[in-house]
């Protein structure tokens, strides 16, 4: 656990749980298949770039 003393606030922050990392990995892939709707990632996005 690490622990970081702000002006205001003291923030403990702890090793996430299999629960919580299970939580970000279907979040993640959320967002990857949004953007991937959308067409921010992919071989047009980067062909428009350049």
């Amino acid at each position: 656990m690490k622990k970081y003393v702000y002006k205001n606030a003291i923030v403990y922050i702890t090793k996430p749980t299999e629960k919580q990392l299970e939580n970000i990995r279907k979040a993640t892939e959320r967002f990857v298949r949004r953007l991937a709707k959308e067409g921010m990632i992919g071989d047009e996005y980067r062909r428009k770039n350049n």
